[in-house]
């Protein structure tokens, strides 16, 4: 496969495209043939949020290295999108973060972020979303500005399992007076 891939940009043939993404489909596919639920009878009963979060704490840790990839693209969503208030919000466990972020030191911005998310526990996922829809990683670069919530799962209390985090601008939500 020939690909060109530097901190920016992937570049490939459209055929070699298709086969990249049917690997990672299968990959995808392998991944959720591993997962259980472990009262598939109760499926219908159960709310998508609840099936999303049985699986995803199937799931495995994120590694250091994927979370700095994730890391970048939120950095790119801060730079693209600027707020001076974010929040970081997880109604299961009435939990909120408010972030500041008066300058454009991008970096020091995403390391808080990356602090706060680390020191809560072991990240599953983070997954931008647009309109209540995940974008595709492939899409990310090119659609960065419809970009407007981030979907964080992560592991609080080991016995809770995973649970939704979720990180969007905060301007709306201040008042100052």
């Amino acid at each position: 496969m020939n690909i060109k891939d530097d901190k920016n940009v992937r570049i490939m043939e459209e055929s070699e495209y298709l086969e990249y993404r049917h690997q990672q489909e299968e990959a995808i596919k392998e991944q959720l043939e591993k997962v259980r639920v472990e009262n598939p009878e109760k499926i219908a009963d159960m709310s998508l949020y609840d099936l999303n979060k049985d699986i995803i704490a199937q799931m495995k840790n994120l590694t250091s290295t994927e979370i700095k990839k994730r890391m970048k693209i939120i950095r790119s969503w801060l730079y693209h999108n600027p707020a001076k208030y974010y929040a970081l919000i997880c109604w299961d466990y009435n939990y909120v973060t408010i972030f500041h972020f008066p300058s454009d030191n991008y970096d020091a911005q995403v390391n808080e972020i990356q602090e706060i998310l680390t020191a809560l526990g072991p990240i599953k996922a983070i997954d931008p979303h647009n309109n209540g829809q995940a974008v595709e990683a492939h899409q990310i670069e090119d659609h960065i500005t419809d970009v407007d919530a981030f979907e964080i799962w992560l592991t609080w209390y080991e016995e809770d399992g995973a649970r939704l985090f979720m990180l969007f601008p905060y301007d709306g939500g201040i008042v100052e007076v």
